[in-house]
């Protein structure tokens, strides 16, 4: 008789698509952030990374194909979080910045993450060469350790946003977790 009268009382429940969207979290992309792709895409999609762990190295590769497969509407940002478990990440992460500064960060990324068992400093000044990158600008940048606050702003952007693994990759503030083919 309760469950008779709970129903007589209840009203309809209408679901809407609109009501199933997942949540979705706003980031933002910083003046120093490494982006590809035009600023009117209507996709950001953001990727908290990690140059050392080999998801994210999957991942990339993922990326790399939607990036061309939809040449023109993607916006793809990245964003630095290297995990503790990942020695030579950190050091890893800044020498993207310094890259970046020399507007060189994608192929510094596709070459630490082709060679992420060789992540320490002499290897990243070599890839610097390898590259053509000004190698004196970018071992002063490196050794003085002038992103550490960077990547450190980044890692904290990504605690905030509930990232705790990598790779983490916002689609238009909908969070993907995992190297997802």
């Amino acid at each position: 008789q309760y469950m008779q009268e709970l129903r007589e009382n209840a009203g309809d429940i209408v679901l809407t698509l609109a009501s199933l969207d997942p949540p979705r979290q706003k980031i933002e992309v910083l003046p120093g952030d490494p982006v590809r792709g035009p600023i009117d895409a209507p996709i950001l999609l953001v990727e908290f990374s990690d140059f050392q762990c080999p998801f994210c190295q999957r991942a990339a590769e993922t990326l790399e194909e939607l990036f061309d497969r939809y040449e023109g509407k993607i916006r793809f940002a990245y964003k630095d979080y290297p995990l503790p478990n990942h020695p030579e990440a950190f050091k890893a992460a800044e020498a993207g910045n310094c890259a970046e500064e020399q507007g060189r960060f994608w192929e510094f990324h596709d070459k630490m993450f082709a060679n992420q068992d060789a992540l320490d400093l002499v290897s990243l000044k070599t890839y610097a060469e390898e590259l053509d990158l000004d190698v004196n600008a970018f071992s002063n940048c490196l050794e003085e350790g002038r992103y550490a606050e960077k990547v450190q702003e980044d890692l904290l952007i990504g605690q905030g946003l509930g990232v705790s693994s990598t790779p983490t990759v916002f689609i238009n503030g909908r969070l993907v977790l995992g190297a997802v083919p």
